[in-house]
């Protein structure tokens, strides 16, 4: 018989109990949230991996704390 660890060992490296995922330290913070809102001002077409980019860039978010695609798009 041929047995698979489960996702939450592959995603861990164990089998204890424990919190998959919980939340992450909050990005949106007030100086990111208005460059965010600048870029879009001047260029509305701007795609949010444009906007991931110019946020490293200009030095507002580092690699460490900069938001998600799917977080610019909200």
């Amino acid at each position: 018989m041929h047995l698979t660890a489960s996702p939450q060992y592959y995603e861990t490296g164990s089998f204890k109990a424990g919190v998959i995922g919980g939340s992450k330290p909050k990005v949106a913070t007030p100086p990111v949230v208005d460059a965010i809102a600048a870029y879009k001002r001047e260029n509305p077409t701007m795609f949010a991996w444009e906007i991931r980019d110019r946020l490293l860039s200009e030095g507002i978010c580092s690699q460490d704390n900069v938001p998600s695609v799917s977080s610019i798009n909200r």
